[in-house]
């Protein structure tokens, strides 16, 4: 990267960057370090009679779980990458996009691109963590040859240009609970081969979708074996005065106990997934709309109180149309059910959301529901599924639609069907969580009349974060 793409990346531009740059800057705070120590050993080599519970980071000529750090490095920029730029970790100001994308025994830290950040993470205990510390990429992908920008991608060339980028910085500095990491530069992790990358719809900086290849990564990274559960921080500092960098990033990692998912051909607490699926639009539909200070569950309001309506052990969540975030605090006995994505249909309302029977409401309530594209979730960074195991169709149920209810100025009493994607999470351990979910509704031109003559698509994407008490 050179200095005149990060004058434009400055000035707002988005079609720059010949080479992208991570820069991560990570503090783990309330467990002791991980860290390369005051006599210059890697923490491998320290006593650890005195020291068991620090976290150790990875020697940079071994390999870890089969590879090497420039392995993980390649690893890493394809996870990075491959994520759309409205949810991607990168851009990602307070830690709510961490977890998307992440599967394995390791979990992928996130930098940014040269700015300044602190986030809070929440992380699945027994996950080992890689983290850049200042790294780039060159490559057919990040504008620097084709089919991204003119020219023939020269593998040395684009080699010399990472190591020069890579090395350049004047200050590279990291701490792990507050110990500073000793000979930084060690961990330098350079991609032994070209690696692709797969873009996604929706790219970062305008990346046009596809598969591209070469690419190259060089850089400083950590590698560190799984933290004990409880807080930590991770904290980097990097100057690159060619690159117009100086910048900060803070890391409050919280490393919780992993989430148990309810298999969705189980019961629980007396129920089926698809009974609770009933049970859930039932607290929806029947939820006032008349209580400024009780907002309705689909309204994003500062006022929303996660307890109003809950009258079970499980607790029901919803969610905004748009991309919302809602903090929530729980009792630690209480379970908690809620959609990906999912639709009703009833008596009650207006097409394409009537139905005069169950069969009709039940074949109109799939028919939507096949038109979800891209349901999610995550609880704590872990992917929930394949979203497929967990659509649910209920069965018929009634409820009462107070006068106004959700869908219109006049209540009553109504029969529904719903379809949809659920997830039923048992318990959470004490202390904070991170719930992600999320989906969309695609309708081609014409296919639904009341949506009008053209494509139609709603989505929304969802966080919760969840303190359990």
């Amino acid at each position: 990267m050179t200095t005149s793409i990060i004058k434009s990346l400055k000035s707002g531009a988005k079609s720059w960057m010949p080479a992208l740059l991570v820069t991560a800057a990570l503090m783990l705070s309330g467990a002791p370090p991980a860290w390369a120590n005051n006599d210059g050993r890697d923490s491998r080599d320290r006593d650890r009679g005195e020291h068991d519970d620090e976290i150790e980071i990875v020697r940079p000529d071994e390999r870890y779980r089969g590879k090497t750090y420039g392995q993980w490095a390649a690893a890493w920029w394809q996870w990075a990458l491959s994520i759309p730029e409205a949810q991607n970790p990168l851009l990602d100001t307070t830690g709510q996009s961490a977890g998307i994308g992440q599967s394995g025994p390791v979990w992928f830290l996130a930098g940014t691109f040269g700015n300044s950040v602190e986030r809070t993470v929440t992380v699945p205990a027994g996950k080992s963590i890689f983290m850049p510390v200042h790294n780039w990429i060159f490559g057919a992908g990040v504008f620097d040859c084709d089919p991204t920008a003119p020219g023939v991608c020269d593998l040395p060339t684009l080699r010399e240009k990472a190591a020069a980028a890579a090395t350049g910085a004047e200050i590279v500095e990291a701490w792990i609970d507050g110990d500073k990491v000793r000979n930084i530069r060690s961990y330098r992790g350079i991609s032994p081969e070209p690696f692709g990358v797969t873009f996604p719809e929706g790219a970062v900086f305008g990346i046009p979708a596809g598969t591209h290849s070469p690419h190259v990564a060089d850089g400083y990274w950590l590698m560190l074996t799984p933290p004990d559960k409880g807080r930590h921080t991770i904290r980097v500092h990097v100057v690159n005065s060619a690159a117009g960098i100086d910048m900060n990033l803070i890391v409050h990692l919280n490393v919780v106990k992993p989430a148990e998912i309810v298999p969705p051909n189980e019961k629980y607490d007396g129920r089926s997934y698809a009974e609770w699926s009933a049970k859930w639009w039932e607290w929806f539909l029947e939820f006032p709309v008349n209580k400024p200070n009780e907002p309705h569950p689909s309204v994003d309001s500062p006022k929303f109180d996660v307890r109003d309506g809950q009258d079970f052990d499980v607790w029901f969540l919803a969610a905004p149309f748009g991309t919302n975030a809602r903090s929530i605090t729980v009792p630690d006995d209480k379970a908690l059910f809620f959609p990906m994505a999912n639709v009703e249909v009833s008596n009650l309302e207006g097409a394409p959301f009537f139905g005069a029977t169950a069969a009709a409401q039940r074949a109109q309530a799939m028919f939507l529901a096949d038109h979800i594209v891209d349901a999610y979730c995550t609880v704590d960074g872990v992917p929930v599924g394949p979203a497929s195991a967990f659509r649910v169709l209920s069965p018929q149920f009634r409820f009462d639609a107070p006068t106004p209810w959700l869908n219109g100025p006049t209540g009553g009493r109504g029969r529904a069907v719903g379809d949809g994607y659920y997830v039923l999470v048992e318990p959470l351990s004490k202390g904070d969580h991170t719930i992600q979910f999320g989906g969309a509704f695609h309708f081609d031109a014409g296919e639904i009349p009341e949506f009008g003559p053209d494509a139609a698509d709603f989505s929304f994407y969802m966080t919760y974060h969840v303190r359990v008490r």
